[in-house]
């Protein structure tokens, strides 16, 4: 693997607020998952890059239902996606037995070339092994997101015109 000099995160804790939504892209393994943070509803993004005999590495980085709905129409590819939203992403090693280790934070320009997602390559529903329940969640986030922009936006002119 290759090594890394980034900011090492201590007390990383986001493992005990993921669910696994679906995996995006599985060949013989999970290349590109989607979870979800049940403390603040976040999504992000488990993108294999590497392993060793010891761990699997992964980058881990946001994304929210309107990138993914943009992804998963062909409309921008895996490279788009990884940089759409912030400018940092998380590495972290990953034992066999799920522990999770060696957590780095980096800014994803800083990551290794061989790390990088490709430019060219775009989403292929027959890697998706549960494309049917990735559509409606991602439907579904788009909605509940709209609904809750609409609730800010009223309250927001609420508050407004009470000020007037």
């Amino acid at each position: 693997m290759v090594t890394l000099n980034n900011i090492t995160l201590k007390n990383f804790d986001l493992q005990n607020y993921l669910i696994r939504i679906v995996d995006i892209i599985n060949f013989e393994g999970p290349l590109l998952s989607l979870y979800k943070n049940i403390k603040n509803e976040h999504l992000y993004l488990f993108d294999w890059v590497d392993r060793d005999s010891n761990y699997n590495r992964w980058l881990i980085y946001q994304t929210n239902p309107d990138i993914l709905h943009k992804y998963l129409k062909k409309e921008i590819s895996h490279y788009d996606l990884f940089i759409a939203n912030e400018q940092y992403c998380k590495i972290i090693d990953i034992k066999r037995n799920l522990i999770w280790e060696n957590t780095y934070l980096t800014k994803k320009n800083n990551i290794p070339n061989s790390y990088q997602p490709m430019k060219d390559v775009y989403f292929e529903e027959c890697d998706c092994p549960n494309f049917e329940k990735l559509k409606r969640f991602v439907i579904s986030s788009r909605a509940s997101r709209k609904q809750e922009n609409n609730v800010v936006y009223t309250n927001l002119l609420t508050n407004i015109n009470t000020k007037v």
